[in-house]
């Protein structure tokens, strides 16, 4: 299980325990068909929502400098 971070405008949608596989060769996370077309569905209906969460935001540049 895996968690997945969509970025839909300004808002993030963090989808937890989220089936996945993990390619032995470079590390990549890999989905079944279903579970993409979920994710799919998520992030259009942003569908079953159950909290929300303040996230820090960190500008980069900010802190190399």
């Amino acid at each position: 299980m895996t968690r997945v971070i969509e970025e839909i405008g300004d808002d993030l949608i963090i989808v937890e325990g989220v089936p996945a596989g993990v390619c032995v060769r470079c590390g990549e996370k890999e989905f079944a068909p279903d579970t993409v077309r979920l994710l799919e569905r998520i992030r259009k209906e942003r569908a079953g929502i159950t909290a929300q969460r303040m996230v820090p935001v960190v500008a980069f540049e900010k802190v190399a400098a």
